[in-house]
């Protein structure tokens, strides 16, 4: 006859053995595709490093990057404030420090250079079919994060020869590596701040500055 106390521990490792145990449900390509396909504003916070052949240390920034269906800004606070804008068909750059103002027009909708994998994923047709053409697609999911890598299938014709995006099971990209033809490496640290009507909201506070700016200067740093 078992002890009263074994007795108890055993139905009580029975009835534990009976509980559904609730195991995550891992990503497919299909949902993260979708997850990160701009369909409503974000607002992150990031980190960028650059490795690049041509300096002796990796070169580091920060700020703040915005998303909407029509439009990104990158608004770099440091090492010097920097400000970005990228519509559909053109790029403006604008560094007050040193009082540049340059635009650039696009050859296709957001195919900016040196990020136009990752702008695929965000502004691009839906699905993998325009990926697969340009690309090796390779996703990887796990209990904990996912990764999804594309290499170039054309380097002749692309800045970049790998990309790598990385987030956590059942939420967006947070991590970006972009390793360039010529050897140089990026990655991007992002975390979320806002999105939806909020994040909204403070990108049309950066669009309303960088529009009633008069000069350069006025317009490097967002309020």
């Amino acid at each position: 006859m078992l002890h009263p106390y074994l007795s108890i521990l055993s139905s009580l490792l029975l009835a534990s053995a009976l509980i559904p145990v609730q195991v995550a449900a891992l990503d497919s390509l299909v949902s993260v595709l979708e997850r990160m396909r701009v369909q409503e504003a974000r607002h992150f916070r990031y980190r960028e490093t650059r490795v690049m052949a041509m300096l002796a240390e990796p070169w580091k920034a920060e700020g703040d990057l915005y998303v909407s269906t029509r439009q990104m800004v990158i608004a770099q606070r440091s090492p010097r404030p920097v400000t970005t804008t990228i519509s559909a068909n053109r790029l403006l750059h604008i560094d007050g420090e040193r009082n540049i103002r340059r635009s650039m027009r696009l050859e296709r909708p957001f195919a900016v250079p040196n990020l136009e994998p990752f702008m695929q994923l965000l502004y691009g047709v839906p699905g993998t079919a325009g990926l697969e053409r340009e690309y090796t697609i390779r996703f990887e999911p796990a209990e904990r994060r996912w990764q999804l890598r594309l290499e170039s299938n054309r380097r002749e014709e692309h800045d970049v020869a790998r990309m790598q995006v990385s987030g956590a099971t059942g939420r967006g990209a947070d991590r970006l590596v972009l390793e360039s033809t010529d050897g140089d490496r990026t990655e991007w640290q992002l975390t979320l701040l806002s999105q939806g009507a909020a994040a909204e909201r403070e990108l049309r506070q950066i669009r309303d500055q960088l529009t009633n700016c008069q000069i350069p200067l006025d317009c490097s740093q967002p309020n």
